[in-house]
């Protein structure tokens, strides 16, 4: 199985596999900033990996890796420009992807892009730009295998480019990209603000999983229905009119770093629903929903490692929960501004 993930200390060995063979291998490393710095300075490496602000005629980009979980290697690296300049509109695009050498011609190439599409979508691009040379038949299949669409050919100071255009937003989801409330299983995705009828049934049933004071829920759905503000929010998933999961969005989840706000809270899925993609949608939902309510960063406190950066959260860093002796881990989620 490929998944994308972003690069930390714990995957610092399948780092050096990849870039020492990529290096040995003569050939250019793809994208730029997987080879931008040395990896084998890694603190640095790490720490300049994305570019989150403007500066030098760079935009705000992230970088992830291609991890084929059953062998535990790095397959590709894929960088993901989160707003385009009039050079990445012309040529560039808002993603560059690349394949190590052994391990092309293994189709790796076709899904690198999937994921890589996913988590633009994820991160509010709703437009996808993908640039290739105009020779390159393998990666203009690869885009058109994704569903790109050809503008036009274009004459860089490289040569000719293909520029194809891509749609993230999945089947029955609406312009902004928000999961529309029906999923193929039943399941209705929902704000609380849809359905203020269930705001009992809510706060008991979270209540129920996480033991906070069913008033303090209570407060906090009051709140989100009064539509003073876009926090607090909260969201559930329905089975007919049964709630299988839910989450919110509140201020502050318990933990000292008021400047990391707001934060997402209390995610959770009934045990006989999991594995079957709800708390994904669920978080996709909320961070969409708050990007339309102009709320574009968002936070999350767990103890979880790998699960949420399946849908476009990265680490930030550690944070002692209020009462805990040992941290958690804080993670962000940037929503896009739109490329349009």
């Amino acid at each position: 199985m490929l998944i994308l993930v972003r690069l930390t200390e714990e995957n610092r060995p399948q780092l050096n596999d990849m870039m020492a063979e990529w290096t040995a291998s003569g050939e250019r490393i793809i994208p730029w900033s997987i080879r931008k710095n040395d990896y084998r300075n890694f603190d640095k490496y790490l720490r300049e990996l994305d570019v989150t602000e403007p500066r030098d005629g760079l935009v705000p980009d992230v970088t992830c890796f291609a991890l084929d979980t059953e062998r535990d290697i790095f397959v590709g690296a894929v960088n993901i420009r989160l707003r385009l300049s009039e050079r990445l509109l012309l040529d560039g695009g808002h993603i560059g992807d690349g394949i190590r050498p052994s391990e092309r011609g293994k189709g790796y190439g076709t899904e690198l892009v999937r994921l890589a599409l996913a988590e633009c979508g994820r991160r509010g691009i709703r437009r996808v730009l993908m640039v290739c040379d105009r020779d390159n038949r393998a990666s203009a299949r690869t885009i058109e295998k994704n569903g790109g669409i050809l503008e036009n050919e274009v004459m860089t100071e490289d040569g000719p480019v293909l520029r194809y255009w891509i749609d993230t937003a999945k089947e029955g989801q609406n312009e902004a990209g928000i999961p529309s409330p029906e999923r193929t299983d039943g399941i209705r995705l929902i704000s609380l603000n849809e359905r203020p009828a269930l705001l009992e049934s809510a706060a008991a049933w979270f209540h129920a999983k996480w033991g906070i004071p069913e008033e303090a829920y209570r407060e906090s759905m009051e709140a989100s229905l009064s539509g003073q503000s876009p926090v607090p929010r909260w969201f559930l998933a329905l089975d007919g009119e049964r709630i299988a999961g839910g989450l919110g969005v509140i201020d502050n989840d318990f933990h000292p770093r008021r400047d990391l706000t707001p934060n997402i809270c209390a995610v959770y899925v009934d045990e006989a629903h999991r594995g079957r993609g709800i708390a994904g949608d669920l978080l996709e939902l909320a961070c969409r929903s708050m990007a339309a309510e102009g709320v574009f960063t968002l936070y999350l406190l767990t103890d979880h490692t790998g699960f949420y950066e399946r849908y476009g959260w990265d680490y930030l860093c550690p944070v002692v929960q209020e009462g805990e002796i040992e941290p958690s881990r804080m993670y962000v989620h940037r929503a896009g501004m739109g490329n349009e």
